[in-house]
């Protein structure tokens, strides 16, 4: 199944973000995402100004909104949103994971320079929190 459905392109305006664009990728909800609009924009927002930061180079920005993003999918309380949730959480972990591939190739490239080396610490704590929360 593809992930990366649910979050809008990294060209996409943040300004114009509807929520309702894109209801098919909602896993089986029956409300068709009327419960969690607010923080399915939030979401949104938090994880394309991730993506932004991440291609400016702005590594801790980046790890900041994807983990306020990680973390307002805590605010989903249905029972119903489970699948969703899960699905929300696996896609924003992967990208965590690419901004930790990144990180470790900066770090361990022919022109390596120690400057990621805490970015690289944080993101690799902000894993190990994703990992413990699933």
């Amino acid at each position: 199944m593809k992930r990366n459905w649910l979050f809008l392109s990294p060209k996409t305006e943040t300004d114009n973000l509807n929520v309702e664009q894109d209801n098919s990728g909602l896993v089986g909800c029956p409300y068709g995402g009327r419960n969690c609009k607010r923080q399915l924009t939030v979401i949104h927002k938090h994880y394309l100004n991730s993506s932004k930061y991440q291609k400016e180079k702005k590594f801790q920005l980046a790890i900041k909104f994807l983990k306020s993003a990680y973390y307002k999918t805590d605010e989903l309380k249905h029972s119903t949103c489970a699948k969703c949730i899960a699905l929300f959480r696996a896609t924003i972990t992967d990208s965590m994971e690419e901004l930790q591939k990144e990180l470790h190739r900066l770090n361990n490239g022919i022109f390596r320079k120690n400057r990621y080396d805490d970015v690289y610490t944080e993101v690799q704590n902000a894993l190990r929190d994703f990992y413990r929360n699933n």
